[in-house]
């Protein structure tokens, strides 16, 4: 009886120290085995493994394809017109020892920073040296690849491959979208057409029912344009542009129509206006027509075709 229970502690530790010297690798995971913080050994088929107990500690990583998304990032792209671009990546711990390296106890979460670091200042590089039509454009392929390029190599340190690099979404300044009170729906309509518009090259027609209408729109395209991107143009009716007595749009009964083409070569009215102005609003155009002598109806059209 005394032998018994001798032996059983014996036993039970015996028991305990083989149980904690083995683990099971997951086929999802590979694992390190550490002493005292040092590498000794690296498990990367499933199945059981082995360690010494108390002394040496497993740690496991994820082998898995993790994605990583990024905080936006405003970037400048060659014609100056700011944009904000959301992205994501979609990576994978190749090589264990060089991550635990390169990261150490930080894990996954320090080397998701770093990354993040890697991968906006590629981003800010890369789409930096295009035009922003090229960015706005649905056909991205090239320039998300590029940005998976670049990374690459500075990845590869962390021990980490990347898989790509995704374009989420692009969209003008936040501070260009703060629309003041009663004039948010017209900014939920025009963003998106804006953004399609000038990443193809397109022009808008937004036609309204009431003058007060037409001035929110205005309103809308002016915040949206603070950095002078594009240009916008406000039509008023011929009658209500007319410069003459009465509208009688023939030379001889208008003087706004009597060599009208050469006014316009004369005067370069079209031309000035244009470098004048970003928003292009009746009254200007009314008021630098009646300089010129010439139509303002007509110059509103060729102001259009620009």
């Amino acid at each position: 009886m005394k032998k018994t229970t001798f032996l059983l502690p014996i036993v039970a530790v015996i028991i305990a120290a083989a149980l904690s010297s083995m683990f099971i690798v997951d086929e999802r995971e590979k694992a390190l085995v550490l002493q005292f913080g040092q590498i000794k050994s690296v498990k990367e088929e499933p199945g059981l493994a082995f360690k010494l107990p108390l002394i040496q500690e497993v740690v496991r990583y994820d082998d898995r394809i993790l994605s990583r998304d990024i905080d936006p990032l405003e970037v400048t792209p060659l014609d100056d017109r700011r944009l904000v671009v959301d992205a994501f990546a979609r990576y994978r711990i190749t090589d264990v020892e060089r991550f635990r390296q390169a990261v150490g106890v930080g894990g996954i979460a320090s080397a998701e920073d770093r990354l993040d670091s890697i991968l906006r200042s590629q981003t800010r590089e890369i789409l930096g040296s295009v035009a922003s039509n090229d960015i706005l454009s649905s056909d991205r392929a090239a320039l998300m690849l590029r940005i998976r390029n670049g990374a690459v190599e500075q990845a590869n340190e962390l021990g980490i491959e990347i898989i790509d690099v995704r374009l989420k979404r692009t969209d003008l300044p936040s501070q260009n979208l703060e629309a003041p009170t009663g004039i948010g729906k017209t900014v939920a309509s025009l963003h998106p057409a804006m953004r399609h518009a000038l990443g193809h090259d397109l022009k808008i027609f937004v036609l309204t029912a009431k003058t007060l209408q037409q001035e929110m729109a205005t309103a809308v395209m002016a915040l949206l344009n603070r950095e002078g991107t594009f240009r916008s143009l406000r039509l008023r009716a011929k009658s209500k542009m007319c410069a003459n007595d009465q509208v009688l749009c023939h030379e001889d009964y208008c003087p706004y129509a009597r060599d009208y083409y050469l006014k316009l070569q004369r005067t370069r009215v079209v031309p000035k206006l244009l470098e004048e102005h970003d928003t292009l609003l009746p009254d200007q155009i009314f008021a630098e027509a009646k300089r010129a002598e010439a139509c303002p109806f007509e110059i509103s059209l060729e102001l259009g075709h620009q």
